[in-house]
């Protein structure tokens, strides 16, 4: 769905199609909009914000989906939820995560599991232990 433009955005955006810029740069323009897209332009343009002779440095997203990734999995851990459920809702939602990440997490801020995390495994011995592999 293309989202129509007014006729002094339309005039800069074809401005900016006749610049022949990187593809990387028009889709920024057509997903903020020529004013907020010419904004960023000149932000990253500013010498002291160059990384190297005339490029920048564009850190990768994969950095904000694990911040929020931790701030997810520090808050369902705060609400007492499991490990379990924990990672179930992140992957839920498109969070790919396995429990020795939340574990980590957990460990790293100093969170608790709640008790249902805690598996008590009954001992066995000898044959009942074969047994109860079948």
């Amino acid at each position: 769905m293309t989202k129509k433009l007014c006729p002094s955005h339309e005039l800069k955006m074809a401005e900016l199609e006749q610049l022949n810029l990187p593809k990387l740069w028009r889709d920024i323009a057509k997903a903020t909009g020529p004013d907020i897209f010419l904004k960023i332009w000149r932000i990253v343009s500013a010498p002291e914000y160059q990384w190297k002779a005339n490029s920048i440095y564009v850190p990768s997203i994969n950095r904000y989906y694990e911040f929020q990734r931790i701030q997810i999995t520090k808050t369902l851990l705060m609400q007492k939820k499991s490990k379990h459920d924990v990672v179930k809702a992140l992957n839920t939602h498109g969070i790919k995560t396995s429990l020795s990440t939340v574990e980590r997490i957990a460990k790293k801020h100093n969170l608790k599991f709640p008790d249902s995390d805690e598996i008590e495994i009954d001992e066995v011995s000898g044959t009942n232990y074969q047994m109860s592999l079948f």
